[in-house]
């Protein structure tokens, strides 16, 4: 039998795992749009989906969804840090 303990905790585990899987796919998504493709064609790939995965990271979207599934990252640092990788000085916010 569950308690209100082990439910609140299977409930924060789930949004947490939510969370991180937002945030993963909106940084491969944003990684594959920004590096290209290397000369790899992938029929599936949408690269709207990549243009808007970079607008929602470059944007108030990262901090909006840190703050909905409330995850202690900082979004400044990970934005510099993504679009550091890439050589993308142009997308980092200052």
């Amino acid at each position: 039998m569950q308690t209100d303990t082990d439910s609140s905790l299977t409930c924060v585990m789930f949004m947490n795992t939510l969370g991180l899987s937002i945030l993963v796919d909106a940084l491969k998504s944003s990684a594959y749009f920004l590096n290209g493709s290397n000369g790899i064609k992938i029929r599936r790939y949408n690269y709207s989906v990549g243009s808007s995965s970079v607008a929602f990271i470059q944007g108030t979207g990262l901090e909006l969804m840190l703050q909905t599934y409330h995850m202690e990252y900082d979004a400044d640092e990970l934005r510099t840090n993504f679009f550091s990788l890439f050589h993308k000085r142009e997308y980092i916010q200052s």
